[in-house]
């Protein structure tokens, strides 16, 4: 397949597919037949000068866009327990674009509002650009636990990109951190987790929920200094510094502060 058919046949199914044509309505709108259309997008024929005319007005478009030098880009997503952060790349490797939005461990908030916040990301961040032409990694915290890889790569493949693949948030620290050399891994935000990587191989050595684990984490370390303040509150520990800090942050007293770690949970507690 020559460049000149390569780039006609990526445009062409790129920007096809952008109006939410199937290739037999499109074959419809500019009276060919699916078939050929399908030869098209598979690089096996380009249509003449006076059909070329037909599918630029169609779809939009010029016809020098229709044999433009096809793009390539690649979109990673990070999301965890206090935010979802996502980065746009080109083919060299430079981010042209980022954004940064809500949490959306689907463990934590449920994978309807997870989804939600995705997708509203997704679409912002790639604009004018075509799913088809984008590789997307997502790395999501709580997205691997029981049947929530699948129900999230279902997700993901509604957007028709170029290739995607999903996994948890601890896949992107190790890939970005270690690449293919020995070494540990180790995040410390809301939650806390640690692979150590030998051979390029890797393993988990901790971080099997907040339930379970202690240390190091915003979760537990936030858990131990509300501990110490209301144990002197309650009078059965010694007053700290963290007491009059605390005092200081809620002037209106401690029931306001359990109301605001009871009605944002873990995270509240880990910020």
């Amino acid at each position: 397949m020559s460049n000149y058919s390569a780039n006609f046949s990526f445009h062409l199914k790129a920007l096809r597919e952008k109006r939410n044509l199937t290739q037999k309505a499109f074959a419809e709108l500019i009276q060919y037949s699916e078939k050929t259309v399908s030869k098209w997008e598979c690089g096996s024929s380009v249509p003449c000068i006076d059909t070329l005319f037909d599918i630029s007005k169609i779809l939009h478009t010029s016809i020098e866009t229709l044999f433009s030098e096809r793009y390539i880009y690649y979109l990673g997503i990070d999301g965890g327990g206090t935010k979802t952060e996502l980065a746009l790349a080109d083919k060299n490797g430079n981010i042209i674009r980022t954004l940064k939005t809500e949490p959306c461990n689907p463990v934590d908030i449920g994978l309807n509002a997870s989804t939600v916040i995705l997708e509203d990301a997704i679409y912002k961040i790639c604009s004018d650009i075509s799913f088809s032409s984008i590789y997307c990694f997502a790395g999501i915290a709580g997205g691997i636990t029981n049947d929530m890889q699948q129900m999230l790569k279902a997700f993901f493949s509604k957007f028709n990109f170029l290739g995607f693949s999903n996994d948890s948030d601890n896949k992107n620290i190790i890939a970005a951190g270690l690449g293919d050399c020995d070494g540990i891994t180790l995040i410390l935000g809301t939650g806390i987790c640690a692979y150590i990587q030998k051979n390029k191989k890797h393993r988990r050595i901790s971080g099997w929920g907040y339930l379970i684990d202690n240390g190091g984490s915003g979760y537990n370390l936030g858990r131990d200094a509300l501990n110490a303040y209301f144990s002197a509150v309650d009078e059965t520990g010694p007053k700290t510094a963290l007491t009059e800090v605390i005092d200081e942050m809620y002037p209106e007293g401690m029931q306001k502060l359990i109301e605001y770690i009871y009605s944002g949970g873990k995270k509240a507690v880990g910020q």
